[in-house]
């Protein structure tokens, strides 16, 4: 991650689930440059996947940014494990034992170093990227340097027919679509035959992505400018991803991946031309969400405010008395405990200001499945999510008990006393 990225930045982003409920955010981490040889990450990243500290560590790092900026998932982008141009081992296949959602290749030559059904069983979905077949780098193989699209539905087919010979399921396979194009310096500029045009030397960069031979899909509206016969391929390819939305629901997949919504143009063009309907922009977004969002926003506040959990204060849940003790110290009043941190029949208080207590709180999330506890704690309407935690604790609700989440966290959620009166009038509406 960029250094310079704001922490702000998390908070916007996954306060996008006021707008859309049901809605989840994730983190995606890795990338093709991540994973480059010699690059600052590829040392680091060998050292993580195999010591168990650095692992761990980076366990430990995610888990608090997903309790702190509510994010509810982990995708690992690496690129690629085992494979030797691109920084891998060979003991790299085996340490993949965990997973939450991982991203594949088309390819087999990256594709044969994963072992995706047993991933699969550990992870709720794989990210095929069905797009980047071809580019410059194919001088250095055996198609050569020949023009190809970067994708397309026969290569797409036959990579996907990889994955039905070992029984992967469609419906643990999010399609992959590029919002960008792959360009190239023709070798004779008068060529005009698909699969015949050679290539040579480095075409120019973009003005915004500053990449050679890659161009986002607005630098490429751009370079089409106004309607004319030059533009009819575009307006192909825009229907040719519709055709593909139509044949991936056909087939069974979990979704669609794409790379990346923000390299689409101001009016949203590609989003359009993948659902095959009006996609509202962010600002009309947020003027439907206005009211919601500002109702979200002054609950917050209230209880953020007037609540506190007490970090490194541990008392016995069993009588309570201490916690009890802890809040009234604060000028509080206890209102649950939080396990996490805390040892055996221990508790953190969680505390709030008299004059500000909830009706009610409760820490929800958790669904067991055998030896697995899988956390996504979710507030009910009405109620503010306060904490977050692996653990949990006092009031416990639905499956929220005190098992330790595999993965994902626990919520502490509380109603908002005036949150009639905040909502009062507003509905949910069709864009």
């Amino acid at each position: 991650m960029d250094g310079r990225t704001p922490p702000s930045l998390f908070r916007e982003t996954t306060n996008l689930k006021s707008l859309k409920p049901g809605i989840e955010v994730w983190v995606s981490v890795g990338g093709w440059t991540f994973s480059d040889n010699g690059g600052s990450h590829a040392t680091p990243a060998r050292r993580d996947r195999a010591g168990s500290l650095q692992a761990a560590d980076l366990c430990q790092q995610s888990a608090a940014l997903f309790e702190e900026y509510a994010f509810d998932g982990f995708d690992l982008d690496w690129e690629y494990p085992r494979a030797p141009d691109r920084g891998g081992k060979p003991d790299d296949r085996r340490i993949l034992k965990l997973g939450i959602s991982f991203t594949i290749p088309p390819s087999y030559w990256y594709l044969r170093w994963f072992k995706v059904p047993e991933l699969l069983q550990y992870s709720d979905f794989t990210s095929l990227m069905s797009y980047d077949l071809h580019g410059l780098w194919d001088k250095e193989n055996l198609i050569g340097n020949v023009i190809n699209p970067h994708t397309n539905l026969t290569e797409i087919k036959r990579a996907v027919e990889l994955l039905w010979r070992v029984g992967v399921p469609p419906s643990k396979i999010a399609l992959g679509f590029g919002f960008y194009g792959r360009s190239f310096r023709l070798a004779d500029p008068s060529c005009t035959t698909p699969g015949v045009c050679q290539f040579s030397g480095d075409p120019d960069k973009g003005p915004r992505t500053d990449t050679s031979g890659y161009l986002s899909y607005y630098e490429i509206q751009d370079l089409i400018g106004p309607p004319s016969s030059a533009s009819s391929a575009a307006r192909r390819d825009i229907g040719n991803n519709v055709t593909l939305e139509t044949r991936q629901s056909g087939v069974g997949f979990a979704g669609s991946l794409i790379w990346a919504s923000d390299l689409d143009d101001n009016l949203i063009q590609a989003h359009q031309g993948l659902v095959g309907r009006a996609v509202p922009d962010n600002d009309a977004a947020r003027r439907k969400g206005v009211g919601s969002s500002r109702a979200a926003s002054d609950m917050n506040k209230g209880l953020n405010e007037a609540c506190r959990r007490l970090d490194g204060v541990c008392g016995n849940v069993n009588s309570q008395d201490s916690l009890v003790q802890n809040c009234r110290q604060e000028g509080m009043e206890l209102v649950g405990w939080d396990a996490m941190g805390c040892g055996k029949d221990l508790g953190t208080p969680i505390c709030c200001e008299k004059d500000s207590i909830p009706h009610s709180c409760a820490w929800r999330g958790g669904q067991s499945s055998g030896l697995w506890l899988h956390c996504n704690g979710q507030c009910n309407n009405g109620e503010v999510q306060l904490f977050g935690s692996s653990n949990g604790g006092f009031p416990g609700a639905e499956n929220s008990n005190l098992r330790k989440c595999t993965r994902g966290i626990k919520s502490f959620c509380c109603t908002q006393n005036d949150y009639e009166g905040l909502v009062r009038g507003c509905a949910w509406h069709k864009w």
